[in-house]
């Protein structure tokens, strides 16, 4: 005799079955209910990590640019105040001067040459100042100054 032919015998052998395993063991279909895989998973992660390795190297650049612009602002300013200041000399006491590094106060890893240059009549002279950081780099900034 088949058990599985529609019968009472079967069908009280599955119904004490659920009973006692719960009814998620018995009769098992397959589910619908949405997921990922865990290869998906997998390629998410990876493509999140990569997202993620690129924007860590964006924010390094980015730092290292507001270094650079922050150094930039303060050799134009050491070289604007020595062209202001040189602009309150009197004409006969403007000179070159060299200001080597660590000699420039709160600013030692800078270097100021000041240049001044008369013109064939000595009427008119030019103040250059030269700004270089401990890198090499290099801001320039001049003016006229009439007597």
């Amino acid at each position: 005799m088949d058990l599985r032919e529609p019968g009472r015998k079967f069908r009280a052998t599955v119904l004490a079955q659920s009973a006692l395993l719960g009814p998620s063991t018995v009769n098992r279909q397959p589910s619908t209910v949405g997921g990922f895989s865990l290869i998906e998973v997998t390629v998410a992660i990876m493509v999140l990590s990569i997202g993620l390795l690129g924007l860590v190297g964006v924010l390094a650049t980015v730092a290292h640019r507001q270094d650079f612009g922050q150094t930039v602002s303060i050799m134009t300013t050491l070289a604007n105040t020595q062209l202001e200041q040189e602009k309150l000399l009197a004409y006969d006491s403007l000179v070159s001067i060299t200001e080597n590094f660590g000699s420039i106060t709160d600013f030692p890893t800078y270097k100021r040459v000041t240049t001044v240059t008369p013109n064939a009549g000595d009427t008119l002279r030019t103040v250059v100042v030269l700004v270089t950081d401990h890198n090499g780099f290099q801001v320039s900034a001049q003016t006229m100054i009439a007597q």
